[in-house]
């Protein structure tokens, strides 16, 4: 079964991808479809993944970068976020705010770990000291 993806891309890597498909003799669908198999092998263990994912990071510009590093979850949704894990603790949740706990949950994860590979990558390029020891 196949799945589709839709990808939003500045113009300039769009001009290039199209023209590595035509260089290439593959549909840019192939294409990407290759791409995607070859970063994300069946057997690649999670050492392998975040090597690739830091690798990743490592062609973002710095202005990128420091954003990523200071990324934060929006005041709001860290509001309710927090309302929700207070209530959680009380067990006083109802299906539909677990559903968005968990949801949030998710938010605040991928957050976390974006702004962790960012913040690696400014440390490496001198864009922000380490923080300090505690």
């Amino acid at each position: 079964m196949n799945r589709e993806i839709t990808l939003q891309l500045p113009e300039d890597v769009f001009n290039g991808a199209i023209n590595l498909a035509q260089v290439s003799g593959f549909a840019i669908d192939e294409l990407m479809g290759k791409f995607f198999k070859a970063l994300i092998k069946p057997a690649q263990s999670v050492q392998q993944n975040r090597f690739l994912i830091q690798r990743l990071f490592a062609l973002l510009p710095d202005d990128e970068i420091l954003a990523l590093a200071n990324l934060k979850m929006p005041a709001e949704n860290l509001s309710v976020f927090t309302q929700l894990i207070a209530a959680q603790k009380e067990q006083e949740l109802a299906v539909e705010e677990a559903n968005a706990l968990e949801a949030l949950g998710i938010d605040y994860d991928k957050i976390n770990l974006t702004k962790s590979y960012a913040l690696i990558e400014a440390i490496k390029r001198k864009l922000m000291a380490p923080p300090a020891e505690a």
